[in-house]
């Protein structure tokens, strides 16, 4: 949380964010298919939110995956991974321009004119499914969307 507490009241700040909603980039798959410990991101950012008064909404639960897509940020992204500790074939489609529309509930009422602070765990290059997610957000009038990333990851080929 060290991180977050330098970066996120900064950036809330710059980019005057107050009022705004906080969000997370939906993971891979369905949230029923991991375990509690495998979302301890978002679980982390909504007890961070609930834990320090910075003036923004929590809004992690308005974006839900629906429909499997592949895990990217894996050197094995193409065969298996280990969901609730079994190894699962890695389903789903890869991203593609329109995946976050097509495999995830939005709560467009939610979003409509709204400020965004979106953050994701991992960036991983070249696959866009950040860029996906903020253009998704946009296709339903957010205002402004700023997306923040604890880590960069190169992709393995």
């Amino acid at each position: 949380m060290a991180i977050l507490n330098q970066d996120l009241p900064e950036i809330i700040k710059l980019e005057n964010l107050h009022n705004a909603l906080c969000m997370v980039i939906p993971r891979a798959k369905v949230l029923d298919e991991y375990f509690s410990d495998q979302l301890l991101f978002r679980t982390t950012i909504q007890n961070y939110l609930q834990m320090n008064n910075l003036g923004i909404i929590d809004g992690t639960e308005y974006v839900k995956r629906t429909k499997n897509t592949k895990t990217t940020h894996l050197k094995n992204f193409k065969g298996f991974v280990s969901i609730n500790g079994k190894k699962t074939e890695n389903d789903g489609e890869l991203p593609y321009p329109g995946i976050t529309k097509a495999t995830c509930k939005i709560d467009e009422q939610r979003i409509k004119n709204q400020a965004i602070l979106l953050i994701d765990d991992i960036y991983t290059k070249d696959v866009n499914i950040d860029e996906d997610c903020i253009q998704a957000l946009y296709d339903l009038d957010a205002k402004k969307i700023i997306l923040y990333t604890i880590a960069c990851t190169k992709r393995f080929q």
